[in-house]
């Protein structure tokens, strides 16, 4: 990541700022994928993002700052916004706007399998985080402890959340939960992961009023350069459960990787190399 300094005037609130710090970074991502879709082919895929970043500390301790990515998000390369958050923060917390994840997603989830992803953590996580992309979250970290709340606005009712996570040693466990009433549902989610020497794992369990249970669990074992994973995941909504296997190879700079998940429909699998900037 390139970084700027610019002068304390380049932001001022009453207090004054001493000084913000600019950053931009980039990433770039080739692969194929394929989704097993009948009357489709394999397709080439490019992914290019630009990612701006900028915080200022005020004299009396106030921190303000901005993340916003742009992607280009169709064949014809237009771009599109990925990601706009602004936020505030201090010794009693951090106040984020914009589209950040809501306090559920913050401490629950399942990764997934592959280079760009094939799907298996899409069957674990049905109604996870249905909240729209406006959204409000306040969190507030110490030590190993982490605590988020969220207010996620959808079409004119509220869905809210809550999270906590807590650290011990290699582990890591979070518990959520998301009240969504623009579609009735309640949601309470568990998350457990981990290491032990090169195993490492993600155990993701959820529980809605009305879409029913999910289970998911990813786990990996890392030789030298080499991570191979393999995954489970089901929920009651979903038609079947869903297996996958994939790797991830450290090229220096650059990595390689790939996966392939089956969910009892179709078959999806993709290749591809990416370096970030």
């Amino acid at each position: 990541m390139k970084k700027v300094l610019l002068a304390s005037t380049a932001l001022v609130l009453s207090a004054g700022f001493a000084a913000a710090e600019v950053g931009v970074s980039g990433h770039a991502g080739i692969w194929v994928s394929d989704s097993d879709v009948p009357a489709t082919d394999p397709m080439v895929n490019t992914d290019i993002e630009i990612s701006f970043s900028a915080e200022g500390t005020a004299d009396n301790g106030l921190t303000m700052g901005l993340d916003y990515t742009i992607e280009n998000a169709n064949a014809n390369g237009a771009a599109s916004v990925d990601n706009w958050e602004a936020f505030i923060s201090g010794s009693w917390g951090k106040l984020t706007t914009g589209d950040p994840d809501d306090a559920l997603q913050k401490v629950a989830g399942l990764g997934d399998i592959g280079f760009d992803g094939t799907g298996l953590d899409n069957v674990a996580e049905i109604g996870r985080g249905a909240g729209s992309s406006d959204g409000l979250l306040y969190s507030y970290a110490t030590g190993d402890y982490a605590f988020y709340l969220s207010h996620n606005a959808d079409l004119g009712d509220d869905d809210v959340a809550v999270g906590v996570s807590a650290g011990f040693g290699d582990f890591k466990l979070g518990l959520g939960f998301e009240d969504q009433s623009s579609i009735n549902d309640e949601l309470v989610a568990v998350d457990l992961s981990g290491s032990m020497g090169a195993v490492g794992f993600d155990l993701y369990y959820a529980s809605a009023d009305v879409a029913g249970d999910g289970v998911g669990l990813i786990v990996d074992y890392t030789t030298g350069a080499l991570t191979v994973s393999v995954g489970f995941a089901d929920h009651d909504a979903a038609s079947d459960s869903a297996a996958g296997i994939g790797f991830s190879y450290d090229l220096g700079g650059a990595s390689l990787a790939g996966g392939v998940t089956d969910n009892g429909t179709v078959t999806a699998w993709d290749l591809g190399v990416e370096m970030d900037f």
